[in-house]
């Protein structure tokens, strides 16, 4: 495992009590599990729908993790792009200005 303590401090610094939201169309779910650990190993907060960020309605779930989001990182993938609720997700962090 790499470390980079200035770099995990400064971007804990910039993102507050904010996370980074990954978002990604389900066939991909297997490879963003492993970043979620890899992040969340490194002691950054990072939300993930199958780690506890979904519960109750999805388009609720999902739109309280942009809010509460610094950063979304997308898996982009050609069927992310064709995916409604992907697509739906992304337009509304770029509505809010996240990153």
């Amino acid at each position: 495992r790499m470390e980079f303590p200035d770099v995990q401090e400064a971007l804990k610094d910039q993102m507050g009590d904010r996370h980074i939201m990954l978002s990604y169309q389900w066939d991909n779910q297997e490879l963003v599990a492993k970043v979620y650990d890899l992040i969340l190993g490194h002691d950054i907060n990072v939300w993930m729908d199958i780690h506890g960020g979904v519960t109750g309605n999805i388009n609720e779930a999902m739109a309280s993790g942009v809010e509460g989001s610094a950063v979304v990182c997308c898996f982009m993938t050609q069927k992310y792009e064709k995916s409604k609720n992907c697509s739906a997700e992304l337009n509304y962090a770029n509505d809010r200005g996240t990153r």
